[in-house]
């Protein structure tokens, strides 16, 4: 059995309402994993109410929750920091071991690789292109774009 978070519908500034429900992996249960960083630890926390209460999250998080959000309706997600209780050793050594199960149980994974930055849309278009291209010929400003995209840190997550 696993938590899943119903990320309930609302803008980008509202603020971001979740509930937690059970399931269990072999019940078909339509839901996306969240793959992120958890980001800075020396960052203020924001929050987002969960089940009703305020819970602390990272900044990373919360731009990811409310970046991905649905203005229409619930969004279901398996995430590590609030679908496993982070205080309880025990569980989260049981829910570690089910991660291989969570992801590959999900209808996708979404990546969220933080805020914009002035050229991760040139990064982003390169990376279409890049099959039908001449990789001999310039794009150097394409290609460190590139390399900046590359450098964030979700791709040096152990897993990734």
């Amino acid at each position: 059995e696993v938590r899943l978070l119903s990320l309930l519908p609302g803008r980008y500034d509202d603020d971001i309402q979740c509930r937690l429900v059970h399931s269990k992996l072999l019940e078909n249960t339509n839901f996306e994993a969240l793959s992120y960083t958890w980001g800075d630890s020396n960052l203020k926390l924001r929050s987002v109410i969960l089940n009703g209460i305020r819970f602390p999250v990272t900044p990373n998080l919360w731009d990811a929750l409310a970046t991905f959000r649905s203005e229409t309706v619930d969004r279901v997600l398996w995430i590590d920091a609030l679908c496993i209780n982070q205080s309880d050793n025990d569980e989260k050594s049981v829910q570690i071991q089910l991660m291989r199960e969570i992801y590959r149980s999900t209808s996708q994974v979404l990546i969220w690789l933080g805020e914009a930055s002035s050229d991760s849309a040139l990064a982003m278009d390169f990376i279409k292109e890049i099959p039908r291209i001449d990789l001999e010929n310039g794009r150097e400003v394409e290609w460190l774009a590139l390399e900046r995209l590359f450098r964030r840190p979700w791709w040096t997550r152990s897993w990734v």
